[in-house]
């Protein structure tokens, strides 16, 4: 059930550009590396064998209509799916990209979900239908009820449909649980669903630790807007694209104390008016 991780390539002049992205990418479970201008992102093409370059149209020494067509030209490159992002968003620019074949222009500054959908259309679509759920690490504490007994355990991420679980001895998919876990400053969620996989310490392929991954039901509507708001916030609340950085004192990925519990208002249905 586990993915290699994917390498993105983002070919951009502007700093703050390159910092959001790399701290956002990351955050989404991908290998990043970056380059000012066309001319060292051909030369990192060539080095780093990305699975998806982000391109910025508008550079100096060699802007990105430049390189894309020397990608295109080379048989080795020509496969790379390209995502463009820029300012520049005429009729005329849009058409000229998809002639040129990219996968998708994205149009700045950039939108965290846009983002997200069409990474996923670019990289996974091929290998599974529909789109993966916007996902970030959440290293908290989270309570597991199953067969009737209540149980601490520690996140290991987050999603619009699921969480992953951090124990040695994980359940067995298909049993039915219920998770309570922080949204922060808006309260604790409670959410049943089930196992859909577990992996064992004996997997050493994957980074991810040992633990069981769990599908949610049917979220109620009222939950919705502010698991993926949170969701959102954990991916790139603490950075803006106009900054580049990191804001001081935030969090990123350090971890509650062992002892720590999901604290907080629970979240609930609004009161039916009368």
């Amino acid at each position: 059930m586990s993915f290699a991780r994917k390498k993105i390539l983002v070919v951009d002049d502007s700093t703050s550009t390159i910092m959001f992205m790399e701290i956002v990418l990351k955050r989404m479970g991908f290998d990043v590396c970056s380059a000012p201008n066309g001319l060292e992102g051909l030369k990192r093409v060539q080095r780093e064998a990305p699975d998806l370059l982000i391109l910025d149209l508008s550079m100096p020494v060699m802007d990105g209509r430049a390189m894309l067509k020397k990608l295109k030209e080379n048989n080795g490159s020509a496969h790379l799916p390209v995502v463009i992002a820029s300012v520049e968003e005429s009729e005329e620019t849009l058409k000229e990209m998809d002639q040129l074949g990219t996968s998708a222009y994205l149009k700045k500054p950039i939108d965290l979900d846009n983002l997200h959908a069409v990474i996923e259309e670019a990289l996974f679509s091929p290998f599974r239908p529909g789109r993966r759920c916007l996902r970030s690490p959440y290293f908290e504490q989270v309570i597991l009820r199953s067969g009737g007994v209540s149980r601490q355990f520690r996140a290991e991420s987050l999603s619009e449909r699921g969480i992953f679980i951090q124990t040695e001895e994980p359940l067995e998919p298909g049993t039915p649980v219920k998770v309570t876990f922080s949204l922060g400053k808006e309260g604790l969620l409670a959410l049943t669903g089930a196992v859909i996989y577990q992996k064992t310490s004996q997997e050493g392929l994957s980074t991810k630790p040992p633990g069981m991954a769990i599908e949610f039901d049917d979220i109620p509507n009222y939950a919705v807007p502010p698991l993926k708001a949170f969701i959102e916030k954990l991916l790139a609340g603490d950075v803006t694209e106009s900054r580049g950085r990191v804001k001081p004192g935030a969090r990123t990925d350090e971890k509650d104390p062992p002892d720590a519990k999901p604290a907080g208002r629970v979240i609930a249905p609004p009161k039916a008016v009368r």
